[in-house]
């Protein structure tokens, strides 16, 4: 059983792992659970102490289904803490496009919080909303490459 606040070991490499936490779900992104990606790796042989993972800087939030990378040795629970009370849902954005490599920049975007009943359509993406984590429901190897490299390789519009 997956709780809030469950943290995840991710193997990236044969040296090098990170770490990811479940924070909320999100009814406005198929239900699916989010997560925090944590910017440190470590050395396979470290076992970093829960706390220090969760007060660690955060790289990106993503919308996954964690049971799915349990099932697929993606990724493994090591413990929980929970989640703060002052925790800010992450905001995010999502294209209409999202997929067509033929539409380079989108004219088609959404914007939403995980607290909201359901996404915004604000059409251009403006400066405002561009610093918004991406939405879609990534599969575990992309969390994983996440891990690895810093970003998704996906094709997704630009702005």
């Amino acid at each position: 059983m997956v709780q809030l606040g469950d943290v995840f070991e991710v193997p990236i490499s044969k040296e090098r792992k990170g770490y990811v936490q479940f924070v909320t779900t999100d009814s406005c992104e198929l239900n699916s659970d989010v997560i925090r990606v944590f910017s440190k790796r470590y050395h396979v042989s470290d076992t970093p102490n829960l706390k220090d993972i969760v007060d660690g800087d955060i790289d990106s939030f993503y919308h996954v289904y964690l049971k799915v990378g349990v099932k697929t040795n993606v990724w493994h629970k090591i413990g929980n803490v929970p989640v703060e009370e002052a925790f800010e849902a992450p905001y995010f954005r999502s294209s209409e496009d999202y997929g067509n490599p033929d539409v380079r920049v989108s004219q088609n975007w959404f914007v939403w919080r995980t607290t909201d009943s359901s996404p915004r359509y604000v059409g251009k993406l403006s400066e405002k909303y561009q610093s918004y984590h991406l939405g879609g429901v990534w599969p575990p190897e992309a969390i994983q490459e996440v891990l690895e490299t810093g970003k998704l390789s996906w094709f997704y519009p630009g702005y």
